[in-house]
């Protein structure tokens, strides 16, 4: 999607995570790329990862914003606060992967 955005003309950019982030250039085919630290204890990885790029992208010029999963969208307040525009893309199969080890009957 964001090969197809940047070859339309728009401008975007994609939050990684430090850790799983071995190449340190700032652009990729166009795509500006923000590195961003996290902390890789499994349970507050995603957490803090999520919160610090919604955060941080309150800052910059930013028309839209795109999170990907069910967590992100408990933050999704926070560019609100800010009249971004907030896109949530919930994977159908997120649940099932939550619970994947849990027995429900």
């Amino acid at each position: 999607m964001a090969l197809r955005l940047v070859a339309q003309g728009h401008q975007v950019s994609v939050y990684c995570g430090k850790p799983y982030s071995k190449n340190e250039s700032l652009f990729y085919a166009g795509i500006k790329r923000i590195v961003l630290p996290t902390l890789q204890k499994k349970s507050l990885e995603k957490l803090v990862f999520t919160i610090l790029s919604l955060i941080h992208v309150v800052f910059t010029k930013t028309d839209v914003i795109l999170t990907l999963g069910i967590s992100a969208s408990l933050f999704c307040y926070i560019p609100r606060l800010f009249a971004i525009k907030v896109v949530i893309n919930v994977d159908g199969l997120e649940p099932v992967k939550q619970f994947r080890n849990v027995t429900l009957w």
